[in-house]
């Protein structure tokens, strides 16, 4: 009986420093509306990710964050980057945000170096999430048509971490 009243007793205590960790967690993630490719879908689509990321220019003073995570896919559908990500959390909102630099490397096509920044909150939980996300890729058109002009166009998205022969950004008129 003893023993009965000593695993009740640390079963809980073990209920009780779990529900301690996730306290003060803040609201869960967020979704935002789905992202659609202008385009039509393609018999690869899946579904719409249901979390936006955020374009900047490096050096445009934009709050970012560096908190790990590993980029387990990356793919240029239409106008959208969508990303595949996990990382340490699920207890707060994490925000990613798509650094891309102020000036293009001139090649054939032309490249754009960028990094992935991802902003964890302060997110006190240890699940591994596995989470999608899309950024716009209109900041990149528009700054490739102030340095090339109006017309198609054709961008190589360097990020850390994905095959530099494998993002390009495609666009018309």
């Amino acid at each position: 009986m003893v023993i009965h009243g000593k695993l009740a007793w640390c079963a809980a205590f073990l209920v009780l420093l779990l529900a301690a960790g996730c306290e003060d967690a803040g609201p869960p993630v967020p979704t935002t509306p789905a992202v659609s490719d202008s385009r039509g879908p393609s018999p690869s689509d899946a579904p719409s990710p249901p979390y936006r990321g955020q374009v900047v220019v490096e050096g445009s003073g934009a709050m970012l964050g560096n908190d790990a995570f590993v980029l387990n896919e990356a793919a240029i559908t239409g106008d959208t980057l969508t990303i595949s990500a996990s990382y340490s959390g699920g207890c707060r909102a994490h925000a990613f945000t798509l650094v891309i630099a102020a000036s293009f490397a001139e090649s054939s096509p032309v490249q754009l170096a960028a990094v992935l920044r991802h902003q964890a909150n302060g997110d006190p939980c240890e699940a591994f999430p596995t989470e999608t996300y899309a950024f716009d890729l209109a900041l990149v058109r528009t700054r490739y048509r102030e340095a090339y002009g109006p017309g198609p166009g054709k961008v190589a998205l360097q990020i850390d971490g994905v095959p530099a022969d494998h993002l390009v950004y495609e666009f018309t008129a």
